[in-house]
């Protein structure tokens, strides 16, 4: 039988025994009828996707503030429809078997949240509310006062996240600083979002190069990309790794990849092996500037098994968050 490998605490990285089997026929917990939108607008809206701030109200417990996630299935005629909804239904339940501290816990889901006809019925995903929002827009936010140790502990979060579902023999396939959480008091950063945009990506036509890339290019490894029509190859777990090193630049420099150059400019350097100019770190000293860049060219290492595993980048994250 082939084997299938799945899409989709905090000073040290975390050894966790590999369990590769989930209950993929375990459904999340229906809350249909128990949440209840704040507004009839969302509060955020993706590429693919509408965010509602809303309620739960379980029974004989106190309201909790959650999102809820809304795919867009309404823009597809039907039997495009209906693929997107047998592929979201197997991601969720992947997403409801990952319980971590540094993983977004699905609550359950829910069938009455979209907006117009053809959106009723749709699953949609409810979870824990994050105050801080994304990590992009909370670098730009809180990027002035966040020292060395804020910018480590995150770096560290992110791997323990991606080192437990890696564990469970899941792939994020889209790792960027937009699909990192982060909650408040304490703050700590979350994964999201893991094989929910291949849903969308899988059923979308590609553009002028042959691509298995789910969201931005600036984030992704290069075998991702086959400019000559051929078949890429599949998202993995050292592609989540070589995207660890672009998060681990954002966080530790401020700038995103690439700044300033569009997609098609970014993934032309990137095929073409041209990395981030070099830039100077938000470090206390020389050394840890250096250890922050020496993390990041490992990860982005042309060669796929030359580059470490998630576990070896928690390790060296902590050895400069104990300096």
């Amino acid at each position: 039988m082939e084997e299938e490998t799945v899409e989709g605490t905090l000073c040290t990285p975390q050894r966790l025994e590999s369990k590769p089997f989930l209950d993929r026929t375990a459904e999340p917990i229906d809350l249909t009828g128990q949440v209840v939108r704040k507004s009839e607008f969302p509060e955020h809206g993706g590429s693919y996707a509408d965010i509602y701030f809303g309620y739960w109200y379980p029974k004989d417990e106190k309201p909790s503030i959650v999102a809820v996630k809304v795919i867009r299935t309404h823009i597809y005629k039907d039997s495009t429809r209906n693929k997107v909804q047998k592929r979201l239904r197997r991601e969720i339940r992947i997403w409801a078997c990952l319980k971590h501290p540094n993983v977004i816990p699905l609550l359950g889901t829910v069938t009455d949240f979209g907006r117009g006809v053809l959106s009723m019925g749709v699953l949609s995903m409810v979870c824990p509310w994050m105050g801080e929002g994304d990590l992009a827009g909370y670098l730009v936010r809180k990027g002035d006062h966040l020292t060395q140790r804020n910018r480590l502990q995150i770096c560290q979060d992110i791997a323990n996240g991606l080192e437990y579902i890696h564990s469970r023999q899941v792939v994020h396939r889209d790792l960027t600083t937009a699909n990192i959480l982060i909650d408040s008091n304490p703050v700590i950063a979350k994964l999201s979002d893991f094989g929910l945009s291949n849903v969308i990506a899988e059923l979308q036509s590609s553009s002028f190069m042959t691509s298995k890339i789910t969201g931005s290019a600036r984030w992704a490894a290069p075998e991702l990309f086959s400019p000559d029509g051929s078949i890429p190859l599949e998202p993995n777990f050292t592609t989540d790794v070589y995207s660890l090193g672009s998060v681990i630049f954002h966080v530790m420099s401020g700038k995103v990849p690439y700044d300033g150059l569009t997609e098609t400019q970014v993934m032309l350097k990137i095929m073409s092996n041209q990395h981030p100019t070099p830039i100077t770190f938000n470090m206390d000293s020389t050394v840890g500037c250096d250890g922050v860049r020496h993390i990041i060219k490992l990860c982005w290492e042309t060669v796929p098994p030359s580059r470490p595993t998630v576990a070896e980048v928690g390790q060296m994250i902590a050895i400069l968050h104990s300096e």
